[in-house]
């Protein structure tokens, strides 16, 4: 048995860890019905020892003897149900991981936390429950987490600094957000951040506006009150700025204002690139921001 292993991996220069790894995967995940997409995943040996090579698997790449991404998930359909099984933290190459749009439930599993290389975690719209773990990876640059089941404090306290993307909308995230806002000063590189269709309360930080690369800012949908920070206006690359259906009052700060809806677009601020919306359109939703956050 074990010269027929040992034949295995040699011819289809997988790393044995990372094969037995996608085998525990395997029996984790299941095919809906009406899905085939597990029919590629064949881990059988035929007579001579050989078995279909796994970086050829539906969904799996490689890079020479190790598996650096897993792309298992399709927005034209719900195909696989489960769990997140804890053998993914063995596959110590991995870079990305795509389980999206597929119906796994229960929690995110902890040995995702302390993947080295893992740059890349897209788990939206499934039915992932309870908190949100830590995570460790100094090379995580994109989280997208929105329309699953996850509850908890939103803290930013266990991102790694190097986040450039995180999307935690569609979720039953709570807790005041101004307690905890001072993290966001340390991940320096985040362009895109959506809280949006949550529970968070309390003031928009001022703090947000040392992330100076922030591009779209969402915080829509929640309990926020109070002002919207002045220090939002001092962002240069902020383009998206949604803060409608929340409980803000006093004045639209003056850098949201449009004087002239007539104004030609080379004269829009070029931080907010206005040129892509008429300024009529604009003057409306501020409008329309005012009008929403003043009534609740």
């Amino acid at each position: 048995m074990f010269l027929l292993q040992f034949s295995f991996f040699a011819d289809a220069m997988l790393d044995p860890v990372d094969f037995l790894s996608l085998q525990a995967i395997r029996k984790s995940f299941h095919d809906l019905p009406g899905s085939n997409f597990f029919h590629s995943w064949d881990f059988t040996f035929d007579p001579c020892g050989f078995t279909s090579d796994p970086c050829g698997f539906a969904g799996v790449y490689c890079d020479g003897d190790k598996v650096i991404s897993l792309n298992l998930g399709d927005p034209r359909a719900n195909f696989i149900s489960g769990e997140i099984p804890a053998s993914l933290g063995e596959v110590r190459r991995l870079r990305t991981l795509d389980l999206s749009y597929n119906q796994l439930t229960r929690t995110i599993s902890p040995s995702i936390e302390s993947l080295p290389e893992l740059s890349n975690l897209i788990l939206c719209h499934n039915h992932l429950t309870e908190s949100i773990p830590p995570f460790l990876s100094q090379s995580l640059t994109r989280i997208d987490l929105k329309r699953n089941s996850l509850t908890g404090s939103n803290s930013p306290a266990s991102l790694p600094p190097s986040l450039r993307y995180l999307s935690l909308a569609w979720k039953q995230l709570t807790g005041p957000v101004d307690r905890k806002s001072s993290r966001f000063t340390w991940i320096k590189d985040l362009c895109f951040l959506a809280i949006s269709q949550n529970f968070i309360s309390g003031e928009i930080p001022a703090s947000l506006g040392e992330v100076r690369r922030l591009r779209t800012l969402d915080l829509s949908y929640n309990q926020l009150t109070r002002t919207i920070s002045p220090s939002i206006e001092s962002l240069p690359e902020l383009s998206n700025l949604i803060l409608c259906h929340n409980h803000l009052t006093e004045s639209i700060p003056p850098f949201l204002a449009i004087a002239n809806p007539n104004r030609s677009q080379t004269q829009q601020p070029h931080r907010f690139k206005l040129s892509r919306v008429s300024p009529s359109v604009v003057e409306i939703l501020i409008t329309r921001l005012e009008t929403i956050n003043r009534t609740g």
